[in-house]
Parts: structure tokens; sequence; C-alpha cells
């Protein structure tokens, strides 16, 4: 009888330790997961005519998201301008993502932005012309077009002209030449580009100096 009762003890004891211990981890999991991002939270928000590296700002700091992208596949600069007012924030999210014509994934508070498939493929193997000249309207020879990436890159002819083919990946081009401020250029759907160079400051000086020095009517170069 005395056994049976001893027995019957430790098997009360090991079930509320394993009770115990059961609804202990349950409490330590919940506790410890991650919250699960609201993208139907409602949000009042404007963009005025902002760059869309301000608009990514304005909603971490309106939502706590965070974006990640790379420059290759999207242009930071195109300004947006769009209003919402107790919208869900994934709505807010799809609009603006949709008139940049790319796509997002959301992993827990994070933003990543890509590139759609679509888009890459209808680049993929194109390619663009266009002229290059500078602030008096002077072809520029010897300039060099590059890709985003650089992976691709050319030079112009004698009348500025260039040809230059993109990779799935390319958002826009450099074009460079000593003695000018290199541009970046934002790819477009279609047309051909005219790109102005500005002089550089050094030559900028060298021209207006020997504009002084050099009597009237004789052309510097």
């Amino acid at each position: 009888m005395y056994k049976l009762l001893m027995t019957s003890r430790k098997q009360n004891k090991f079930a509320r330790n394993f009770l115990c211990l059961f609804f202990g981890s349950l409490v330590w999991l919940f506790s410890s997961a991650k919250p699960v991002f609201d993208v139907q939270k409602n949000i009042t928000i404007d963009f005025n005519n902002i760059p869309v590296k301000q608009v990514f700002k304005e909603l971490n700091s309106k939502t706590g998201l965070k974006f990640i992208y790379s420059p290759n596949d999207i242009d930071d600069s195109k300004r947006i301008s769009m209003t919402f007012r107790e919208q869900p924030i994934k709505t807010v999210l799809d609009k603006i993502f949709s008139s940049l014509k790319i796509s997002y994934t959301l992993n827990d508070n994070t933003i990543i932005v890509k590139r759609s498939l679509q888009q890459a493929s209808i680049q993929e193997g194109r390619v663009i012309a266009g002229r290059v000249l500078n602030k008096r309207q002077t072809a520029l020879a010897n300039a060099t077009v590059a890709t985003g990436l650089g992976k691709n890159s050319t030079s112009t002819d004698d009348q500025g002209q260039f040809t230059l083919k993109l990779d799935p990946q390319d958002s826009y081009f450099v074009v460079s030449l000593v003695g000018y401020v290199s541009q970046r250029v934002p790819l477009k759907t279609n047309g051909e580009y005219t790109v102005i160079l500005a002089d550089s400051i050094r030559a900028h000086w060298t021209r207006s100096l020997l504009s002084v020095l050099v009597p009237k009517g004789v052309p510097l170069w």
C-alpha cells in the first residue's frame, strides 16, 4: 500500500512538472514570435512631386517599413505625386510600385524591391542610340557611353553619335568625357537620346582664361 502511494505521488509530480514545462514553452514561443506586419492598416499620406527615395523615407517614418533596392532596378530620383486618405498600406504600396512598373515582396516589415521578370525580358538584347553634345551644341567625339553595370560600353563617333546594347538589369547608362562632368541618364521606353554634357570646373575656368588672353575672333578649339 505504501509503495503504491509513493508511486502515485511521483507520477503526479512528474505530470505537474511536465505541464509546467509544456505551458512555459508555449508562453516563451508566443512571446518571442515576431508580430506579423499589418498591411491592411489604413494610413493617410501625401506625396507632392517628391523623389522615390523620399517616398520610401516618408513611408518608413509613417509605417516602420524598411525598403531594400538596387539602383540598377529602380530610378530613385523619379518623382511621384499621389494622395492617399485612409487607405490600406498594401493599396498604397501597390499603386506606387505599379506606377514605377516594378514589383516587390514583403518580408516581415521589409520591402524588397525588384524589377519584374517581364520588364527584364523586354529589355534583354535591347539597343539604344543617341548623340552627345556640349552646351554649345557641338558634337563630342570619343565620349564613353557605358551601361549602368558597366558590362557594355562604346564611344561616340565624330558626330557624337552612339549605339549601346543593354543588359536586362540596366536602368540607366553613363556618359563621360575628359573635361566634362559625367552624366547618368535614366532609360526610357523608346526614342533616341540627346545627352548634353557640362564643362568641368577646370575646363570652364581654362576656357574663360583663354577667352581673355586670346585675341577676339581667334577660335579657342
